[in-house]
């Protein structure tokens, strides 16, 4: 399970950074543009991803502890 909260796809922000805000299971490993997030004991986790102008493909990979991996990808749009 993989759910994320923000960013929703294909929005755009004014800002260079966006939040990225999900939940999965506990025991899951998630990454956020391929670096490792730690995920707290109730499934919640959260990173910042910095923004370049135009679309930009915000990929969340949460892997189960068997080795299952579930795969969210999100456009975000920077107009600065």
């Amino acid at each position: 399970v993989l759910e994320i909260e923000s960013p929703s796809n294909q929005t755009v922000v004014s800002q260079k950074r966006v939040d990225v805000l999900g939940k999965t299971d506990p025991d899951a490993t998630v990454t956020v543009q391929g670096t490792s997030v730690l995920v707290r004991s109730d499934g919640k986790f959260f990173d910042q991803v910095a923004l370049e102008p135009g679309v930009n493909v915000v990929t969340i990979i949460a892997t189960s502890r068997f080795g299952k991996t579930t795969t969210v990808a999100r456009e975000v749009g920077f107009n600065p």
